[in-house]
C-alpha cells in the first residue's frame, strides 16, 4: 500500500518540543532554556497598544522597520538583514536552499542544537556528525573534509554553553567551499560575536533570536544577518508574510544597550556563574 508520506517522513523521528506546563503550574522550567525575567517595558508597551488595524492587513513582507532598527543596533546595512519566524524559521529556509540528497551535505559538531539534524531529514540531506574533542576545540580539519553544502556552527553552544574562538570560525569560513552557518541564539550571554565575519566572508551567515535574551520566546522572532548575495536566495524560499503585525513592530524592544536589557541580562548571568 502507497505511503501517504515521502519515504523520507516515514523513516525520520520528528523533533519533541520541550514540554510546555500548564498556565499557573508552579515550576521551575528549564527545559527550554527560557529567560526567567519578564520581557522589556517597551515590548508589553507594543501589546497593550495593539491596532486593530495592524491586524485588517497583511504585514510588510520584509519587516523594514525592524531590519532598520537591527541596522542601527548592530551597524549592519538594513538590506543585508532578514527576518523570520524564529530563527528556526531561517534554519529551515536555508536547509530547503542549500541541502538535498548526499551530495549537498549537512554539517555541524556535535554535541548540538538536534533541530539541524531533524530539518536535514525532512529535506531530506544527508549530515556529517563531527564530534568535538573533550576541551570542546572546533574541529576544524573535520568540517572541512566533509565539504557541506551547509556547516552549523552554534556559538553560544546548547548543551555545552562554551562559545567558539573567532578566530577558529574564521579559520574554517577561509576554507569550507559552502556556508557557514553560526548560530547566536545566546549570544546575548556572551562577550563577544561573529558578526565581524558576515563582512568579511560572503558565505559566512549569522542567526539571532529575541526568545533568549528578550524574553520574548512567545513571539517566535529571530533574524539572520546575510551577504545580499545569499540573501537574495534565501528570500526566494521564505514564506511571504512570515514575521505578523506584532512582531515587526518589535523593533522599540531590539535595544541591547538599554538599561532594562543590561540589568537583566547581567543578573541572569550572575546567578548562572554561582
Amino acid at each position: 500500500m502507497l505511503s501517504y508520506f515521502r519515504p523520507a517522513i516515514d523513516a525520520m523521528t520528528g523533533y519533541i518540543p520541550g514540554e510546555q506546563p500548564k498556565p499557573g503550574t508552579k515550576i521551575i522550567k528549564l527545559n527550554t532554556n527560557e529567560n526567567p525575567y519578564p520581557p522589556s517595558p517597551k515590548a508589553m508597551e507594543v501589546l497593550h497598544n495593539l491596532d486593530g488595524e495592524w491586524l485588517r492587513r497583511y504585514p510588510d513582507p520584509f519587516a523594514t522597520e525592524f531590519c532598520q532598527a537591527v541596522s542601527n543596533v548592530l551597524g549592519v546595512p538594513a538590506d543585508w538583514v532578514i527576518v523570520g519566524n524564529g530563527s528556526d524559521e531561517l534554519l529551515n529556509v536555508l536547509i530547503r536552499c542549500c541541502a538535498e540528497g548526499s551530495d549537498r551535505t549537512v554539517v555541524y559538531p556535535v554535541p548540538t542544537y538536534v533541530l539541524y539534524r531533524t530539518l536535514a531529514a525532512i529535506q531530506p540531506a544527508r549530515v556529517v556528525e563531527i564530534p568535538y574533542s573533550a576541551n570542546f576545540q572546533l574541529p576544524i580539519k573535520e568540517l572541512v573534509a566533509a565539504n557541506g553544502a551547509i556547516t552549523f556552527i552554534a556559538s553560544p553552544n546548547s548543551p555545552s554553553g562554551h562559545v567558539v574562538p573567532l578566530d577558529e570560525l574564521r579559520k574554517l569560513a577561509q576554507q569550507v567551499s559552502g556556508i557557514v552557518v553560526i548560530d547566536e541564539a545566546y549570544v546575548d550571554f556572551a562577550e563577544y560575536t561573529a558578526l565581524p565575519l558576515v563582512q568579511e566572508f560572503e558565505n559566512v551567515i549569522v542567526l539571532r533570536t529575541l526568545s533568549k535574551g528578550y524574553s520574548l520566546a512567545g513571539l517566535r522572532m529571530g533574524f539572520g544577518v546575510v551577504n545580499p548575495k545569499l540573501g537574495s536566495g534565501l528570500f526566494k524560499v521564505k514564506d511571504s508574510y512570515n514575521i505578523d503585525a506584532i512582531c515587526r513592530r518589535q523593533q522599540r524592544s531590539y535595544r541591547p544597550s538599554s538599561r532594562y536589557s543590561s540589568n537583566a541580562r547581567s543578573s541572569l548571568q550572575k546567578r548562572l556563574c554561582r
